[in-house]
Parts: structure tokens; C-alpha cells; sequence
């Protein structure tokens, strides 16, 4: 009864045991539940659950649907978590909660499914980074399927949802970190991306890549910090939408490149608050006819770029604040490009603005309006055959100002430079 009683305590004293525990569960069919705890352990677990048709002798690929895993771990030591549903299942369940102090692994795969969810929840790993956290989500064929990661508190940690079938949702929220990476990949149509880094995100990254697909939309939000990078690329897509905001940050990055026709793009570079906004870089890149482009950047020393290849697109750009520098350039019929700098901010300056529309291209226009002292603006529109006609207008509303229009290629263009 001695001993008993010192070994309970020292247990008590360590706050569980001090060995690595490792579970595994195997299950084939259909309408099964896996539930695996592991808590309180001062070492390392780690734990496996898979659930599917592998040792079915009818041949029925239809045996794993409705299947449901979880695995709740908390360990100091480090903690790993696998789930395995694969085999054409319907409607399978998998979660993985992890909350440790030294990193944690987890990972779910669920292949040729309909309608699958997994989620995957860590808090308070890695705090120091010595160790990373890492969860990825694998959906190979997966139709109509679900994933989400969350990661909260976490320094270094790593998020990835492959999705490869029509009408996937795919969710990554990073909260309270820092240096953390999170990346989307989906193929097909009708699908959703949204990454959220907030609350003091730093040095973070975050990308979306949307391939061979139409109707897909993808988010990115990154929300007070410094150094971050926000990537999203459309391949090959028709009516597919792309926002990136950037609020209350500095010396961070946001790009858009789409291919296809009928794209939009949003970039919103500290869309909120005061104090923040310098040294902040925006590009979109539209490769295809009828694409929208919308860019703001707000506070100072910020460059924003616009590239169109196709007839009929659409650039909307506005700088608020000094020392700004923004280029639109077009390549094809029909487009319209705007920009406003420095609108009724009676402070700004020294800010910069060129629209290029290029040759043999007709019925394009293009605006600049600049507000405050010492700014530089230059239109050139190379096309028109005496018959269709290119416009262009810059209004300056201060002093200090300079202002430049360039139309060659023909005639029938109009050119008004209004500075006051």
C-alpha cells in the first residue's frame, strides 16, 4: 500500500505519466465511432485511427460511409494524430484536438469521398518555437467535402488543405502568432478558400492556389502585425473571386494572379485604423478578358501594380496618403483604368501615377485624380484608327503638379489635363 500510494503521487506530482503512449484503431464498414484520449501525459503520444473497406471481402466500396474519428490529446512532450478514411466512403467525421506546450503533428486524410468533414483544432503549442506545429488535410477526390484548422497561440505552425473535387470548403484560422504558414490548394469548380490571420500576426504567410476550376472564391485576411505575405493564384478559371485585406499592418505584401475571363480582384491594404500602412506592396495580374481589378491602399510610401491582358477589363485603384506609387498598364480593347490618389486629403504629396494602355488597342479610358502638392501623373494610349477613340483625363487639384498625356496610333482620341 506504501509503494502504491508514493508511485500515485508521483505521478500526481508529474501531472500524468512520464512514458510516450502510442493507440491505434482499425475499423472497416460502415457507421463506426473511434474515440481516442490521450491526457495529461509529460511524454510523448501518439495515435492512429483508420477507418475503411481494406479487409471487406464482398467487394461493396460502400461499406466505410457515415464512419466518425476523433482524438483529443494533450501531452507537454509533443503529440501526434493521424486519421485515415478513405475508399469512395460517404459522409465521413474526423476532428483532432491538440493542446500541448512543445508541438503538435496532426493529420487527416480522407480520399474518393462525398461529403466529408475534418477538422483540426490546436491551441498553445510551440509557444517558445522551439518545436513546430504542423496540420494538413488531404481530400483526393473528395466532393462536396469540408476542412478546417484552427491554430491558436501557436509560434512557427504550419496549416495545408489539398482539396481535388468540385464544391470544396477549405478554412485556416491562425490567431495569436507568429511566423506561421498557411496554404490552400483546390481543384475544380464551386469552391471556397478562406485563410484568417489575426491578432497580432507577424512575419506570417499565407496562399491560395485555385486550379482548372470556375465559380471558386478565395479569401485572405491578415489583421495587425508587420512582414506578412498574402498570395492568391486563379489558373484556368471563368467568374472565379479573389480578396486579400491587409488592416492595421506595414511592410507587407498582397498579390492576385488570375487566368481566365470574367475574374475579379480585391486588395485592401489597411482598410482601418490610423498610424500603420507604410511600405506596403500590392499586385493583381489578370490574364483574360472582362477581369475587375480593385486595389486601396491607405497611409504612405506604398506601391500598388495593375497588369491586364484582354479586351474589356476593368482597374480601380486608390492611394490615400504621401509618397505613394501606383502603375496600371492594360493590354487590349475596351478597358478602363482609374486612379485616385490622395482624394480630399489636402496633406498628401509626392505621389506618383502611370496608365499604359498599348498598342492596336481601341475604346480605352483612362483616369487619373490627384489630390494635394507635387504629384506626377502620365497617361499614354498607344491604338485608335481615326474611328474608334481612346480618352484620357488627369485632374490635379493643388499645386506643384505634373501632368502628361501620350496618345499615338491614329486618330480620333481625346486627351484633357485640369489642374487647379
Amino acid at each position: 500500500m506504501k509503494t502504491t500510494a508514493i508511485y500515485a503521487a508521483i505521478l500526481l506530482a508529474l501531472g500524468g505519466s512520464a512514458f510516450a503512449q502510442t493507440a491505434s484503431i482499425n475499423q472497416y464498414g460502415a457507421s463506426n465511432t473511434a474515440n481516442v484520449a490521450q491526457t495529461g501525459n509529460d511524454a510523448a503520444t501518439t495515435a492512429t485511427i483508420v477507418q475503411g473497406t481494406q479487409n471487406d471481402t464482398d467487394g461493396d466500396n460502400g461499406q466505410s460511409n457515415n464512419n466518425q474519428a476523433t482524438i483529443n490529446q494533450s501531452s507537454v512532450a509533443g503529440e501526434t494524430a493521424t486519421i485515415d478514411q478513405p475508399d469512395e466512403a460517404v459522409g465521413s467525421i474526423a476532428t483532432i484536438n491538440q493542446s500541448n506546450e512543445s508541438g503538435s503533428s496532426a493529420s487527416v486524410t480522407q480520399d474518393e469521398t462525398t461529403g466529408a468533414t475534418a477538422q483540426i483544432n490546436q491551441t498553445g503549442n510551440s509557444v517558445d518555437g522551439s518545436t513546430a506545429t504542423t496540420a494538413s488535410v488531404d481530400q483526393e477526390g473528395a466532393y462536396g467535402s469540408a476542412a478546417a484548422i484552427t491554430q491558436t497561440s501557436n509560434q512557427g505552425a504550419t496549416a495545408s488543405i489539398y482539396q481535388n473535387g468540385y464544391q470544396g470548403g477549405a478554412t485556416i484560422i491562425q490567431s495569436n502568432t507568429m511566423l506561421d504558414t498557411a496554404s490552400v490548394s483546390q481543384s475544380d469548380y464551386s469552391s471556397t478558400a478562406a485563410i484568417n490571420q489575426t491578432a497580432g500576426d507577424q512575419s506570417s504567410t499565407a496562399s491560395i492556389t485555385q486550379n482548372w476550376g470556375g465559380s471558386n472564391g478565395a479569401t485572405i485576411n491578415q489583421t495587425s502585425g508587420d512582414a506578412n505575405t498574402a498570395s492568391i493564384n486563379q489558373t484556368q478559371s471563368m467568374g472565379s473571386s479573389a480578396t486579400i485585406s491587409q488592416t492595421n499592418i506595414q511592410n507587407s505584401q498582397a498579390s492576385v494572379n488570375q487566368s481566365g475571363t470574367a475574374n475579379a480582384a480585391n486588395v485592401n491594404q489597411n482598410d482601418e485604423g490610423e498610424g500603420e500602412g507604410s511600405g506596403l506592396v500590392a499586385s493583381v495580374t489578370q490574364t483574360g478578358s472582362n477581369g475587375i481589378a480593385n486595389v486601396t491602399q491607405e497611409e504612405f510610401s506604398n506601391t500598388a501594380t495593375v497588369a491586364q491582358a484582354g479586351s474589356g477589363n476593368t482597374a480601380n485603384t486608390f492611394q490615400e496618403g504621401s509618397n505613394n506609387t501606383l502603375n496600371v498598364t492594360q493590354n487590349g480593347s475596351n478597358g478602363s483604368a482609374t486612379v485616385n490618389q490622395g482624394v480630399y486629403d489636402t496633406e498628401a504629396s509626392n505621389n506618383t501615377a502611370t496608365i499604359y494602355q498599348d498598342a492596336a488597342s481601341n475604346l480605352n479610358s483612362a483616369e487619373i485624380d490627384q489630390y494635394g502638392n507635387s504629384n506626377v501623373a502620365t497617361i499614354n494610349q498607344y491604338g485608335g484608327d481615326g474611328v474608334t477613340t481612346n480618352v484620357a483625363l488627369v485632374q490635379q487639384y493643388a499645386s506643384g503638379d505634373h501632368a502628361s498625356i501620350v496618345q499615338a496610333g491614329g486618330g480620333g482620341n481625346q486627351a484633357s489635363i485640369v489642374q487647379r
